[in-house]
């Protein structure tokens, strides 16, 4: 059988001219029986629509913040880097996936990405924001992923995929969802209220978790990218 393509984002600076990604990205797909394929950032419609067509599925990777007016909101001085060309790209790609009912798995900033592509919300700062007084980051130099747990919704997606109901996280993000978008709903929370998974229940395969499960390769979560790279075939 054809292994499927799977288009994974990439980190984009335009001033270096350069791409690149983490190779636990790359690695996760090739485990789960995917070919990895290195999408390139553009705003060209006609490009975006040509390298979506090529995938069979494709993965929103972590990265910076989403400009805030891209969900109704005025940009804070707590709001991160923001890269306008990525957003502009990312988001057409999960439109795009949406419209199309292709598969999509979201990480961190991905996540992120599905649920303002479906008009949703997010924080800038869930700290600074009053959301949790939880740090789901690690502000320190050593800039460390942070460990905590995750409850997994009864009936909703994860739990039934990985076929339990709490999983430990590799958590590195400073915003999340806060309004989930049309047709998102709420599938994973941490403790502290966090949205850490979401899912399109209408759809065949798009979905998004605010942790990181390819840092995880022996963790119950890593099998999120077989299911994914399945559901692509």
């Amino acid at each position: 059988m054809k292994k499927p393509l799977i288009g994974i984002t990439t980190s984009y600076d335009s001033k270096a001219k350069t791409m690149n990604i983490r190779t636990t990205y790359s690695e996760s797909v090739m485990h789960g029986g995917g070919i990895p394929v290195l999408l390139p950032v553009t705003m060209d419609p006609e490009r975006i629509r040509e390298l979506f067509d090529s995938v069979d599925g494709v993965l929103l990777c972590g990265g910076p913040d989403i400009h805030p007016n891209l969900y109704g909101e005025q940009i804070k001085y707590y709001c991160g880097h923001v890269n306008h060309e990525r957003d502009v790209f990312e988001l057409e790609l999960a439109r795009l996936a949406i419209e199309e009912d292709k598969p999509l798995m979201g990480i961190c900033r991905g996540s992120q990405v599905l649920n303002v592509a479906c008009g949703g919300t997010l924080y800038q700062d869930i700290n600074l924001q009053g959301a949790t007084d939880f740090k789901h980051a690690d502000n320190s130099e050593s800039h460390s992923p942070v460990a905590h747990p995750v409850d997994l919704l009864p009936g909703r997606f994860f739990e039934p995929v990985l076929g339990i109901s709490k999983l430990e996280i590799t958590s590195w993000h400073h915003q999340a969802v806060r309004t989930p978008g049309k047709g998102i709903e709420i599938a994973a929370l941490c403790p502290d209220g966090i949205i850490e998974g979401i899912y399109m229940p209408d759809k065949k395969c798009i979905f998004g978790v605010e942790w990181h499960p390819e840092m995880l390769p022996d963790n119950p979560g890593y099998r999120l990218f077989d299911y994914f790279v399945d559901q692509c075939r």
